[in-house]
């Protein structure tokens, strides 16, 4: 590592660093920590904060119970002692000329008041780092290192218990989120004092103090009441909180107030197509929470996949978890699975977990499903099953005899994975093949077009709508594929010409014909 930090940067590697600072990325040594780090998202501690207290309130869990305390520090970073973060990172190993370079940075500030808009004095701190610098959270992290350090040796020790979701979780004793902290423990004396004591020795060393005013409690439905007052006078917190709203997550889902200056279907369209290009919030949110259902697909290292897996689809997928209980943000989480599976396609790789005819597998179909109706071949066959035993392609008489001669085409199209590796689910949507919310929310909008378009008779709504067809035929004529579409009324003849132009590109796109004329 030291030997990373010490040779000469590029200014291109500077630059993207820089960029993969990013205030909703996740720092975090460990699990526990959550913000500004790039192969992380602050909202999955975020999530298994919200569920745990959920749990929590919800279950009644040991005679003593769990409850959650909930710190903030007062001037987190104008309190860090210089002294502390120079010898926080010897200790974890870093070369003397990289400390130096670090802190450096840090003492080399002075601060100017202005009086009558001109800068008098020359000010120079003995302590604390600059907010803004997109170095210094990352040196605050380090800072964390010492309570985090403490509270793992308490619960090795057993002083300090956490919390469990399930029988088969880990436990959870602690989550940092930048300068808030959210600390999990039995109901009992002994816990508190642990923590109080940990906390005690932190606030010494880096000089920090923790805000009693807007520290929270957070007790489960088995504590008495008497615990309760108890623990929190001995804490000298001045009230206990209830969890239905923590970092932005409401549990309850209240009624919801709307305010019509226009009518919304005119508002919400394009702005080619006579509306203003506003966000529709409940599938913009919509699409926001697929990009969750997403990350418990791939993202099977975080702590949140492995919470969540535990707890609601230990012996599959997201997929194949049931709405049974959970908070109301698991629940929104699951309703948005549709947008994933409406789209998402599997990428052909070895073909032994992409079955032939229930994944959505095939390239450019419209459902991406096979059509072809199920003969020999077993219903739960895998993909694998179409491979020639020996080379490892396609086995072009066994496709041919079964499936359609279209979707036998584009079967054998499909590029073989010579390297042995497992089929992978993709976004078609975007380049890189992730999924992001802007497709997302493109996806639902065009879902609801769909929907409306299906529902409509005739009657008074029908002169607000029109039609766009597309056939795509080979040289010699021969109709490969065809397309139509129901979509509201343009404004003009120019802009319906111009929709339809683009649908039909995109549709041969979705084809995979690389070469076309319009």
């Amino acid at each position: 590592m030291n030997t990373e930090l010490l040779r000469v940067f590029t200014r291109q590697e500077v630059e993207v660093a820089l960029k993969q600072m990013a205030p909703l990325k996740a720092p975090g040594l460990d699990e526990s920590q959550s913000a500004f780090q790039s192969d992380k998202a602050i909202s999955d501690n975020i999530l298994v904060a919200f569920e745990t207290l959920y749990r929590m309130k919800m279950k009644k869990l040991g005679k003593e119970g769990y409850m959650a305390m909930k710190l903030d520090m007062s001037k987190a970073y104008d309190r860090v002692e210089w002294i502390f973060l120079e010898s926080l990172m010897f200790k974890l190993g870093f070369h003397e000329k990289w400390v130096g370079m670090v802190i450096s940075t840090v003492k080399t500030i002075s601060y100017s008041i202005l009086v009558n808009g001109e800068p008098q004095g020359n000010i120079q701190p003995t302590r604390g780092i600059r907010q803004g610098d997109p170095l210094y959270p990352y040196l605050f992290m380090l800072c964390s290192e010492g309570p985090n350090g403490l509270l793992q040796k308490s619960v090795a020790a057993g002083d300090l218990r956490g919390f469990s979701l399930c029988k088969y979780v880990l436990q959870i004793s602690y989550l940092f989120f930048a300068d808030d902290s959210l600390i999990f423990c039995r109901a009992k004396m002994g816990d508190v004092q642990t923590i109080q004591a940990i906390l005690s020795m932190y606030e010494k060393a880096l000089g920090q103090k923790v805000n009693g005013l807007k520290t929270n409690l957070f007790f489960g439905k088995s504590v008495s009441d008497n615990t309760k007052n108890a623990l929190k006078d001995f804490l000298g917190v001045p009230k206990i909180k209830e969890y239905e709203k923590y970092l932005g997550l409401s549990a309850i889902c209240g009624k919801r107030r709307k305010i019509h200056w226009k009518k919304w279907e005119t508002l919400y369209l394009s702005k080619s197509e006579g509306g203003m290009n506003f966000k529709e919030l409940s599938k913009f949110n919509e699409a926001m929470l697929a990009k969750q259902v997403w990350r418990l697909i791939h993202d099977k290292e975080s702590l949140f996949y492995r919470v969540f897996r535990a707890k609601f689809f230990p012996l599959g997928d997201i997929f194949s978890a049931q709405v049974k209980s959970g908070s109301y943000a698991w629940r929104s989480i699951l309703s948005a699975r549709k947008v994933v599976a409406a789209r998402a396609r599997w990428r052909i790789c070895n073909g032994l977990t992409t079955r032939i005819y229930s994944d959505c597998w095939l390239r450019g179909a419209a459902s991406g499903k096979i059509s072809s109706q199920i003969s020999d071949i077993p219903a739960n066959a895998v993909v694998a099953d179409l491979f020639e035993e020996n080379s490892g392609w396609w086995n072009g008489v066994l496709i041919d005899q079964y499936f359609s001669p279209f979707e036998a085409q584009k079967i054998k199209s499909i590029p073989v994975c010579i390297t042995p590796q497992e089929d992978i689910l993709i976004w078609p949507k975007t380049r890189d093949g992730k999924y992001s919310v802007k497709t997302g929310y493109q996806l639902l909008r065009e879902m609801e077009n769909s929907e409306l378009a299906s529902s409509l008779d005739s009657g008074e709504n029908k002169k607000f709508w029109t039609g766009i067809g597309v056939v795509v035929r080979n040289s010699l004529g021969e109709v490969l594929a065809a397309l139509s579409e129901i979509i509201p009324l343009p404004l003009s003849i120019v802009v319906l010409e111009t929709i339809a132009a683009r649908r039909a590109v995109t549709f041969l796109q979705e084809l995979g014909l690389g070469q076309f004329y319009l």
